[in-house]
């Protein structure tokens, strides 16, 4: 399984950073950047992220909105704040909330987190219910002694 990183991020560089750590990561994974929310609300229909990395501080558009259109349009991704302002981050405690300071965490957090929440994200449904097919499809082997 390939999984689908949406950066929700202002800062160009910070995203490079955080890709360069995530480059230690053993899971295949690809990656987008958006900025803004028109990029916000169309990488989620067509990038169907499986996990949303947001900034909480954005000009003209911030964490809290990210997190609603998130929840809003693609409830099955997981979301997590990744902020420099983890002291702002206080009163997302309901959230989870990484620190931009400490991306060589990064690799980890995220392989707790699938962990966490399972190894596939429920936005695979399709590539899910096809793997279950071809299983029926296939009987299983039983070895001959």
């Amino acid at each position: 399984m390939t999984w689908r990183l949406l950066f929700v991020d202002d800062v160009a560089e910070d995203v490079e950073l955080a890709t360069l750590e995530l480059g230690r990561w053993p899971e295949a994974w690809v990656s987008r950047r958006v900025d803004n929310e028109p990029q916000l609300r169309a990488a989620l229909a067509e990038f169907a992220p499986h996990i949303v990395l947001c900034d909480l501080n954005l000009p003209g558009f911030d964490g809290e909105v990210a997190r609603a259109i998130v929840r809003a349009q693609a409830p099955a991704s997981l979301f997590v704040f990744l902020t420099g302002a983890t002291a702002d981050a206080t009163e997302h405690l309901d959230e989870t909330v990484w620190d931009k300071n400490r991306l060589e965490l990064l690799p980890m957090q995220l392989q707790t987190l699938i962990d966490e929440h399972g190894r596939r994200a429920p936005i695979d449904a399709t590539a899910d219910q096809a793997e279950t097919d071809q299983a029926e499809a296939d009987p299983p082997q039983v070895p001959v002694s």
